[in-house]
């Protein structure tokens, strides 16, 4: 009796053990990973037709340029105003050079007077007033000057030459800027192979002023002014008689 009565709790206990409900595992979170972010961009404009980042022909220049130095620049147009009986507000500096002068006569000794010999440091300005120019000469800190005439007006001398055209330029062409440059340092750039023709180059900061001529009969100047940035700004022929031409006209 006792063994059927074990026999039927442990039917009931196994029973009761199938019928209880399970657990189901709780499934674990799947990581997920955010999408790439795009980088953002930034379109640039396309470039308008016909801009260009080059001054044009005969506007400013892209720099400022270096002005010619004051104390002597200041004592050169206050001198020729006195000799001219003028205000110094109507003098025009067209050009300036450093330039060291053989002695104190500043490159202009005068008839009966005695000069220091020694090496005298200066310029040498090319000036303008009532339609005329003039070629004034001072030292470093302008204390000494004088009024001097050219050692040659002739236009056989390329740096003659030069000067005319460049205050040519400097009148036609006053947008570019030509009259605050401070120096102009010229070179023969004559191709070794070029017979019958010279070339010289004057170079002041970006700019740069080439002139060819014939040695003889007499010259005619065909000219080119560059630009470092801009390239060619202008071209023309100084001729003998002193009238400029221009490629264009």
């Amino acid at each position: 009796m006792r063994s059927l009565y074990f026999v039927f709790a442990l039917l009931l206990t196994l029973a009761l053990v199938g019928c209880a409900p399970t657990a189901e595992p709780t499934p674990e979170p799947i990581p997920t990973t955010p999408p790439p972010t795009r980088p953002a961009t930034t379109e640039t404009p396309p470039p308008q037709p016909g801009t260009s980042p080059l001054p044009k022909p005969g506007m400013s220049p892209i720099s400022p340029l270096p002005r010619p130095p004051m104390p002597a620049a200041s004592a050169a147009v206050a001198y020729l105003a006195d000799e001219l009986g003028i205000t110094p507000q109507e003098v025009t500096i067209l050009a300036s050079e450093p330039v060291e002068w053989p002695d104190a006569s500043l490159g202009c000794p005068q008839p009966g007077m005695m000069y220091a010999q020694v090496i005298t440091p200066g310029y040498s300005f090319l000036l303008g007033a009532a339609g005329e120019q003039y070629e004034v000469h001072t030292d470093l800190t302008g204390q000494s000057a004088i009024v001097c005439q050219p050692e040659s007006g002739d236009l056989n001398d390329p740096k003659v030459a030069f000067r005319r055209l460049l205050a040519h330029l400097i009148q036609t062409a006053p947008d570019l800027g030509l009259d605050q440059q401070e120096a102009w340092t010229h070179q023969d750039i004559t191709k070794a192979a070029t017979v019958g023709t010279t070339t010289w180059a004057w170079q002041s900061g970006e700019w740069t002023l080439e002139m060819t001529f014939h040695a003889v009969p007499t010259p005619d100047y065909e000219s080119v002014l560059f630009h470092q940035q801009a390239g060619t700004v202008w071209s023309g022929t100084l001729q003998t008689n002193g009238q400029v031409t221009h490629d264009g006209d």
